[in-house]
C-alpha cells in the first residue's frame, strides 16, 4: 500500500470560486499531506448551510455573522485570516432610476436592507454614520430579501441595534420600485429590474478610493473558517491550510502582473495591476492578522456600534495566534 496515500487526509473546503484560490484546487499547489476538495456552491448557501452544521471542514464565512457568533459565545469553529473576498461599499446603496435622492437627504428615510449582519451592509451603515454624519436611529430600517420573498427574517441583533421592520412576504427590490422604501443596501446590483433600479452614488468608484486614502480601510467581506474540532483533532491544519492559502494568492498575483498571461480577459490587466501596487502597496490583498488590525479592529467597532455583536469583539478571539 502507498504509505503516502495513508498520510493524506481529504479535506473539504466550501468557497466561491476565486482566482486567487483556484490553484489550491487544481494541483498547481498542494499542501503536504492534505488532499482539498472544494465544495461549489452559492455563497450564501455555504455560508447558511455551514452555520447549521455542514459537514465540510472549512469554509468562506461572512465577517458579520461571524463576530455576532463570537460575541454571543456561540461559535465553533476557527478563523484563519485569509480573506477571498474584499469590497468598497459606497456602490451597495441603490435607489429608483427616476430618483434624484442626494446621499445627505438620507436622513428619516426608509432604506431596506437584507439583514443587519450581512458585511456589506454593517460597512455601508458605518459609511452614512462616519462618512455623512446620519446615525443608525435617524433611519427606518426595513428587512426583507434583496430579489424575492424569504420565508423567514431573522436578524439577531443586541438591544442597542435600531427598530427594525421586517417583511416576509414581498422583497426589497419590490419595495423600492413600488415606492415603499427610498433607497436599499444590497452586496449585489439588484436582478431584473430593466434599469428601473440605479446605483445612489453615480462615481462610487472615486467615492470608494477616497474612502481608502482618507481611512486606510480595505473593507473584508469573508474569512475562511475551520471546525474547532478538526484543529483539534488534527493540530497544525490551520497554518497549513494558511500557508496554502498564501501560495495560491501569490501564484495567481504572479500571473497578473505577467503581460505574456491572460488570467483574467482584460485590456492592460498588469498595468492596472502595477497601478494598484503603487496605491496599495506591494501586498495589496493581504492575509494575516497584523496586516489587516485597522480594518478589522474597525469592522469590530462598526459591529458594536450597530447591535450587530452585544460586546465589542477583539480580533485575537476571531483569529488566535
Amino acid at each position: 500500500m502507498d504509505t503516502l496515500a495513508v498520510q493524506t487526509r481529504s479535506l473539504s473546503v466550501a468557497l466561491a470560486d476565486y482566482a486567487h484560490t483556484r490553484a489550491l484546487f487544481d494541483g498547481r499547489v498542494r499542501i503536504p499531506n492534505l488532499a482539498l476538495n472544494r465544495v461549489d456552491l452559492p455563497i450564501n448557501k455555504i455560508i447558511d448551510d455551514f452555520l447549521q452544521s455542514a459537514p465540510w471542514e472549512a469554509a468562506e464565512m461572512s465577517m458579520g455573522k461571524f463576530v455576532a457568533l463570537i460575541s454571543r459565545n456561540e461559535c465553533d469553529f476557527i478563523g484563519l485570516p485569509v480573506f477571498p473576498h474584499r469590497a468598497f461599499r459606497h456602490g451597495a446603496f441603490y435607489v429608483r432610476a427616476d430618483s434624484d435622492l442626494l446621499p445627505a437627504q438620507l436622513r428619516n428615510k426608509r432604506i431596506g436592507i437584507p439583514d443587519a449582519t450581512v458585511t456589506a451592509v454593517i460597512y455601508a451603515r458605518a459609511l452614512l454614520t462616519h462618512f455623512y454624519g446620519i446615525q443608525s436611529d435617524e433611519i427606518e430600517w426595513i428587512v426583507a430579501g434583496v430579489d424575492a420573498a424569504v420565508e423567514k427574517v431573522l436578524s439577531r441583533a443586541s438591544a442597542k441595534s435600531p427598530p427594525m421592520h421586517f417583511y416576509e412576504n414581498t422583497s426589497l427590490t419590490t419595495l423600492l420600485l413600488n415606492g415603499d422604501i427610498d433607497a436599499m443596501i444590497s452586496p449585489h446590483a439588484p436582478k431584473n429590474n430593466n434599469g428601473a433600479i440605479k446605483p445612489l452614488f453615480a462615481d462610487y468608484s472615486k467615492l470608494d478610493y477616497a474612502y481608502w486614502q482618507t481611512s486606510g480601510l480595505f473593507p473584508i467581506m469573508h474569512a475562511i473558517v475551520l471546525r474547532r474540532d478538526v484543529e483539534r483533532d488534527h493540530p497544525g491544519t490551520r497554518q497549513a491550510l494558511m500557508q496554502g492559502f498564501s501560495a495560491a494568492k501569490e501564484h495567481c498575483i504572479a500571473s497578473l502582473l505577467d503581460p505574456a498571461e491572460t488570467p483574467i480577459p482584460l485590456p492592460f490587466l498588469a498595468q492596472h495591476v502595477e497601478r494598484v501596487t503603487r496605491d496599495f502597496g506591494e501586498d495589496f490583498w493581504p492575509y494575516g492578522l497584523d496586516a489587516n488590525r485597522k480594518t478589522l479592529d474597525a469592522f469590530l467597532d462598526f459591529c458594536f456600534e450597530q447591535g450587530v455583536s452585544c460586546r465589542r469583539v477583539e480580533a485575537v478571539e476571531l483569529f488566535p495566534e
